[in-house]
């Protein structure tokens, strides 16, 4: 339930694109969102607040936070549609991985590597290129094996409507 809010949130602004498309062009609502983001995960680390009054703090880490987040990331990405609607290696990949996100999300949970091993190495000094570096690596290779599972997985019709709400392809559109 915890990220249903999100899910509903989504059905709404795809129905009321043409609004949510013009909020996304509003300097005031861009400005709110990410200007709300950076002072709220402040606010969230210093969380002095927290003892005064949980309730507050629940909800601003919970929702407020977290919204003004998933709004700077979509105007970020709505900033770039341009890109996106370009026919390039770089943009296919990232529109393909865009549409199987729900696959990535149900599987990648499995393929996460325990690098435990590596936290005494990575955790002294400013190691921050590095360890950019190797997210970035981790971070590939884990969506790469997820995709291909997903490919595999949507070979049927049956796994691909249980497994990702995939509405079955008809086998035959020629009349009879």
């Amino acid at each position: 339930m915890k990220y249903f809010q999100f899910f509903a949130a989504g059905i709404i602004c795809a129905k009321y694109k043409n609004a949510f498309f013009k909020l996304l062009n509003n300097n005031i609502f861009i400005l709110i969102s990410v200007l709300g983001w950076i002072a709220l995960v402040i606010l969230q680390y210093t969380d002095w607040y927290m003892p005064v009054s949980p309730v507050l703090y629940y909800g601003i880490y919970g929702s407020v936070l977290r919204y003004c987040a998933l709004f700077t990331v979509i105007i970020m990405f709505y900033g770039c549609r341009d890109f996106f609607s370009q026919n390039n290696i770089c943009s296919g990949w990232m529109r393909f991985i865009g549409q199987r996100t729900l696959d990535l999300y149900m599987i990648h949970f499995f393929l996460i590597p325990d690098l435990h091993w590596m936290s005494p190495w990575l955790s002294t000094g400013n190691m921050i290129v590095i360890q950019l570096l190797l997210a970035g690596i981790v971070t590939a290779l884990i969506t790469a094996v997820s995709l291909l599972i997903s490919s595999i997985l949507r070979r049927s019709s049956v796994l691909e409507f249980f497994l990702f709400g995939v509405k079955p392809r008809i086998l035959n559109d020629k009349p009879a």
